[in-house]
């Protein structure tokens, strides 16, 4: 139950549309935990495969939405801008 409560929480983070930077994180701990728990075992190699699939399909949108918020928040610093420089390229390495 709580590998799914977590799977839940990070689609319903990362369908947000006005996801934060901290909820993006929160999110992206949420996903580690999840698969912390799911035994490395070929028997739920199924069960593996649907949450990384899910959540890496959502990130693939999501970064670029984030980095392009911090991008065009009119109190951006050169930190927030750093930061969306990190996000861009994390999204082109999980999916095309």
């Amino acid at each position: 139950m709580l590998i799914n409560s977590y799977l839940h929480r990070v689609i319903q983070l990362l369908e947000n549309d006005t996801t934060t930077l901290p909820e993006l994180n929160q999110a992206d701990m949420y996903y580690s935990r999840a698969s912390a728990m799911i035994p490395p075992s070929d028997v739920y190699m199924y069960e593996r495969e649907n949450l990384k699939k899910a959540s890496n399909d959502l990130l693939v949108v999501k970064y670029p939405q984030v980095a392009y918020q911090m991008i065009t928040d009119p109190t951006q610093t050169l930190d927030t801008i750093d930061q969306a420089r990190i996000y861009l390229p994390k999204s082109f390495n999980i999916g095309p």
